[in-house]
């Protein structure tokens, strides 16, 4: 025994604890973080890591100790003895030695220890034990992650590698006096061993995991950086600050989701909590987390299924294509005409036609899809930039005061810096935004809806022809009609009714059934009878008129109301998927040029002046449309059916320059918008009055608003 040892001793253990150690605490709560592996759990678990350092300093005093008594052997000290018998254990005190093999041991554990420091110091803040995303993350490239993909990492099981050669090498007080000394010695022994292969196990599983949520976090960036790095299994992998953490969910695998476009991130990211998880909150939460913020979105149910049909105009179909839907979208139904049927008597009465070059002028398709579909693509989109979507959470208020919280049912309370209150036209959280009684009437009209195999309409001649035609017919009746449109391999089939006529009233509601027997269709052309009749249910949606809602941001500035929360429309409206989606671009636009706190005022107030009159235009022409289809008989609706007769005549294919025209000037300002473009030029326009909030003067941009009501024109 020599002193010569106690070097390698204290270098092994002082490495160790180093290594071992975490720099800074965990990520907050309201944080991103990914769902730890069955093996990570050993890596932020108090007890695993108490008791590895227990251990390993434990053995260190020991082996202190059995050096120290030897070395008083000389003097036949009794204390001496005392000491080297108890720490003996029935071992071989005299056989504790330096060998090669222990300081090759304590070298690896002191390399191990010194790479980690490196990338605590090159980290700084954002190097934590648990994997998380902190408010203005970044990608780190320099020091030892320009070197090699998990510097940390390879430090880390040297480290480990290191103090089990150690321990386990001739000479060692581990191998000559607890292993041999006892059964349970060898058993201690082996445990420990055990105990840290598995941490080790455990780092090496959360590699894929992060890998994976800093190309959400990153992007492009980190696709450039991982290109010019050595791949691993056949893939390239991830050395910038990889230990800093990472969003909670799995990246898509699915190419089609990959973003066509670049979009810019901001400087100045904040954490941003969803209320509601439908279609608005989703594409939100995408083009939220896409500009660089983190994002929770809070559902109440257990993911939204309606089953009905969507319809996909050109002004929503350019939003998906430059998410990098494009073929996604090629799967879906094109819309190229709709023919007007009257509900009396089974006649057409007109078409319209959309002309190729005139969708293509708006810069997009007229689709068709199911909405299932449709939400889960966003829900993917918006998984694949690190939101994270909690199911089976219900939101009973939000407040702004003194921090944007949301409270759950169940008792918690959750902050952010900016709360989308996304959660439908029976808002809970509206009140609190617009400081009014969320009023509501009874429009006297319930949808009913019904989604019917293509393979049981064919079997009906009459039918057949329908169910996989490019085209939207509605059949249009007194105070009521009918449209359906083929979804894939279904038809999605919905009624516009009375209530009138239905012996039951309906809750509000996208989750309410009825027999579709519940409807007398007698009167009416047959081919809807047969149509309706062949699902034996029918979804039941009752229309409710609300107040136009006038505010759409708080006195904070930090809560926003979205989609129809903010602008509620007609149920099953052409545009009704189109308005929410564009909300969230815009806000996604916006957002992306945050560069601090006190901005944020500007831009949600600069969202609700970008969106407001293009909601209520849109809302005004869903109206309009409703009640040209909904016409009592009389001299208007005689009118109407004659202007639609003309269009019978003329057809499509004898459209000259100036009909192309009048059709454009029609649909040009519904489907030729473009939201990010829109939202773009209001920055160019007005993003430099941001200057003044970024020097602390906090400037707000005011808008006047006025107070108006609209007559939905549906008795």
């Amino acid at each position: 025994m020599s002193l010569f040892k106690l070097p390698f001793i204290a270098g092994a253990t002082l490495g160790l604890h180093a290594a071992t150690t975490a720099p800074n605490p965990p990520p907050k709560a309201a944080e991103k973080r990914i769902e730890p592996t069955r093996l990570e759990f050993m890596l932020t678990s108090p007890l695993f890591r108490n008791t590895q350092k227990a251990v390993y300093w434990a053995a260190a005093w020991a082996e202190i100790g059995i050096i120290g008594g030897g070395l008083d052997s000389s003097s036949n000290s009794p204390w001496s003895e005392r000491v080297v018998s108890a720490l003996a254990f029935g071992g071989a005190p005299h056989s504790v030695r330096i060998t090669p093999s222990l300081v090759l041991g304590s070298g690896f554990v002191v390399s191990g220890a010194l790479l980690r420091l490196y990338c605590y110091s090159t980290l700084g803040k954002y190097f934590t034990f648990e994997t998380g995303i902190t408010r203005n993350h970044r990608l780190v490239t320099t020091g030892p992650y320009g070197l090699c993909r998990h510097p940390s990492y390879t430090g880390a099981v040297l480290a480990y590698f290191g103090i089990l050669f150690y321990f386990g090498s001739p000479g060692s007080w581990f191998v000559e006096c607890v292993f041999k000394g006892s059964m349970l010695g060898k058993v201690l022994g082996i445990s420990y061993a055990l105990m840290m292969s598995l941490i080790v196990a455990g780092l090496l599983s959360r590699i894929e995991k992060e890998d994976e949520g800093l190309k959400r976090e990153f992007g492009q960036d980190w696709v450039e950086y991982a290109a010019k790095k050595t791949k691993a299994r056949g893939r390239p992998k991830n050395a910038g600050s990889c230990d800093s953490g990472t969003p909670t969910f799995i990246a898509l695998e699915n190419a089609n989701l990959e973003p066509r476009m670049h979009f810019p991130q901001a400087t100045f990211k904040i954490d941003v909590l969803i209320v509601g998880g439908g279609i608005g909150g989703l594409a939100c939460a995408y083009a939220l987390g896409r500009s660089g913020h983190l994002v929770r979105v809070l559902e109440k149910t257990a993911g939204r299924q309606r089953g009905a049909g969507v319809r996909v105009p050109p002004n929503l179909t350019k939003i998906l294509v430059e998410w990098g839907l494009g073929n996604e979208l090629k799967k879906c139904q094109t819309c190229r005409k709709t023919t007007f049927i009257s509900l009396e008597s089974g006649d057409v009465l007109g078409v319209l036609e959309w002309k190729e070059d005139v969708l293509h002028e708006a810069g997009g398709q007229f689709l068709l899809i199911r909405y299932d579909d449709l939400y889960q693509t966003l829900h993917r989109l918006a998984l694949s930039v690190g939101a994270v979507v909690t199911l089976d959470t219900t939101v009973t208020s939000v407040e702004s005061t003194p921090t944007p919280s949301v409270h759950l049912a169940n008792g918690t309370t959750l902050t952010a810096d900016l709360i989308v209150c996304a959660d439908g036209a029976r808002s809970v959280t509206r009140d609190v935004v617009t400081e009014t009684k969320n009023n509501a009437t009874d429009s006297g009209h319930t949808w009913y809806t019904v989604i019917v195999p293509i393979e049981r309409m064919v079997r009906d001649p009459e039918l057949a022809k329908w169910a996989q035609v490019p085209q939207w017919p509605i059949w249009m009746g007194d105070n009521r009609c009918a449209f359906g449109f083929p979804i894939g391999d279904e038809y999605s089939f919905s009624l516009y009714w009375p209530d009138t006529d239905v012996p039951l009233d309906a809750p509000e509601g996208w989750n309410v059934y009825c027999p579709t027997s519940i409807l007398n269709l007698s009167p009416y052309d047959d081919r809807v009878r047969r149509l309706f009749n062949m699902m034996p249910t029918a979804q039941r949606v009752k229309y409710v008129v609300r107040d136009r809602v006038e505010d759409w941001v708080d006195h904070s500035g930090r809560i926003l109301l979205v989609g129809e929360a903010a602008h509620p429309l007609l149920p099953h409206s052409t545009q009704s998927a189109s308005m929410a989606v564009e909300d969230a671009e815009v806000l996604g636009v916006l957002m992306s040029h945050l560069q601090s706190l006190e901005q944020l005022p500007q831009l949600t107030e600069g969202f609700q002046e970008l969106r407001r009159k293009r909601c209520e235009f849109i809302n005004d022409g869903e109206l309009s449309n409703a009640s040209l289809t909904t016409m009592a008989a009389g001299e208007m609706r005689d009118m109407r059916d004659a202007g639609l007769r003309q269009s019978l005549k003329t057809g499509i294919e004898n459209w000259d320059d100036g009909a192309l025209r009048d059709q454009w000037e029609q649909i040009e300002e519904g489907f030729a918008y473009h939201a990010r473009e829109a939202s773009e030029d209001w920055w160019r326009k007005w993003g430099s009055l941001g200057d003044a909030a970024k020097s602390g003067e906090g400037f707000v941009i005011k808008i006047a608003t006025s107070s108006s009501k609209i007559d939905t024109g549906i008795q």
